[in-house]
């Protein structure tokens, strides 16, 4: 085994690090086992796996050309939890608790083109919604909804289950997701919190666990819910970028309303900065005209092409939201001489 791993990282195939992870199995006769008649071991499963996660290049240049015989991807990638990867972050756990133990659970759902092949590893046709559970469906599925974890202490991350789905329902996915904590709770890994996007049906699975997510917005918002087995708190947190993204197509779908808030909240900083304890007590909006004008905080400097290229983009964004924006303190947020000095004026 040490061998195989150096010629594999003398091809590039894996990195160093990679190495080291695969050293764990270096007692493994990798070469010595048959393709048929016997069953792969627990020890085998979970070299394939973290191979195939971390290198599949090398892991398809042992199956096909150097013809080790190692299980196909289809039969190490099926919906549902992958009882695979949970059995080996739990010996991860038993070795390593405080890398391994406390993790932050990421789901999302992307989406998927609507094709159906027949698949001969399976002898089934794929493509379809599929949840793991072995029921046939019939509607062809639209999305995949995957789960990772992702290490609190240290840098990994290991997907832990996937689904194809079509529409699914915030109960089908509250179903999922508390059968995952389980899991992993059954497997000594404690889940700290549970990070999505701000999608609807996230929402209100959200409530259905026990947060309080879209309440009376006069009272504090419940981010957290209470643990199926262990009573634990289990924080919910929202996806920083979409939400950014969700308050910015709010501004562009209601533009008619932002002209008071933002004239409220511009009217506030006024006052604030021309009280008359301003000298005692310094407004952080004392230099709102400068933060308005100035939103570069990068540290370095681009080139000419990329300035360029930058400036030539971003004006495809900028300009169909200036046709739908009224506020002029959005505009003005939006808006400012960035032709670079080392634009071409031919």
């Amino acid at each position: 085994m040490k061998s195989l791993l150096g010629d594999l990282r003398e091809k590039n195939l894996i990195n160093e690090e990679l190495k080291e992870k695969l050293e764990f199995y270096s007692d493994l006769q990798i070469d010595l086992m048959a393709k048929q008649g016997h069953e792969y071991t627990k020890d085998y499963r979970e070299f394939a796996l973290t191979l195939h996660l971390h290198g599949p290049k090398a892991y398809k240049y042992l199956r096909e050309t150097r013809h080790f015989p190692l299980p196909h991807p289809h039969t190490i990638q099926r919906p549902g939890l992958n009882k695979m990867m949970l059995d080996m972050l739990e010996r991860r756990c038993q070795g390593d608790p405080a890398k391994y133990g406390c993790v932050s659970l990421m789901l999302d759902a992307m989406s998927i083109r609507k094709h159906v092949q027949y698949n001969p590893h399976t002898q089934s046709m794929s493509g379809f919604v599929d949840m793991g559970d072995g029921n046939s469906e019939t509607d062809v599925a639209t999305e995949a909804l995957v789960f990772m974890v992702v290490g609190l202490q240290g840098h990994w991350k290991a997907p832990i289950a996937y689904f194809l789905t079509k529409s699914l329902s915030p109960e089908t996915q509250r179903v999922l997701l508390s059968h995952a904590l389980e899991e992993l709770h059954a497997r000594g890994i404690r889940v700290v919190c549970v990070t999505m996007d701000g999608h609807a049906s996230n929402v209100s699975m959200c409530n259905q666990l026990g947060c309080e997510l879209k309440g009376d917005p006069r009272e504090p918002l419940q981010t957290s819910f209470s643990h199926s087995v262990t009573g634990e708190k289990v924080f919910v947190m929202m996806d920083a970028c979409h939400m950014l993204k969700l308050a910015r197509n709010m501004l562009q779908v209601n533009n008619d309303r932002c002209r008071p808030i933002c004239t409220s909240y511009a009217s506030a900083a006024v006052e604030m900065s021309s009280a008359e304890t301003a000298e005692e007590h310094p407004s952080p909006f004392a230099n709102i005209s400068a933060l308005v004008c100035d939103h570069s905080h990068l540290p370095t400097r681009f080139g000419g092409l990329v300035e360029n290229a930058l400036v030539y983009i971003a004006g495809f964004v900028v300009r169909p939201i200036l046709r739908k924006l009224s506020c002029d303190v959005c505009r003005a947020s939006l808006v400012r001489d960035a032709r670079p000095a080392s634009f071409d004026k031919s």
